[in-house]
């Protein structure tokens, strides 16, 4: 039972560590552009704070109970990433 406990928490540990590490990548090579650097850092606090705010007060638990939401983010989630993939599959191919 302990050793599941772990493994999850290893596990969601290291998936936020991961997340952070692409924002912070992000973050980094906007500063060295110096191109939006404001812009960038605002947008990075303001949905750290509206996420971490939001798992702190629950949503995660009415988000369970609603299964249409749950898709709806999903859906969201899947264009989002697809869409970001493209332009980097775009502005790598440039380079």
């Amino acid at each position: 039972m302990i050793s599941a406990i772990a493994v999850k928490g290893f596990s969601i540990t290291f998936s936020l560590i991961l997340a952070i590490w692409a924002q912070n990548a992000f973050v980094l090579k906007q500063g060295l552009k110096k191109e939006f650097v404001f812009t960038v850092v605002a947008l990075c606090i303001f949905f750290d704070t509206l996420l971490i705010s939001s798992g702190v007060f629950g949503i995660g638990f009415l988000v369970s109970k609603n299964p249409f939401l749950i898709e709806v983010i999903a859906v969201i989630g899947i264009l989002f990433l697809g869409i970001y993939g493209l332009i980097s599959l775009k502005s790598a191919s440039r380079a």
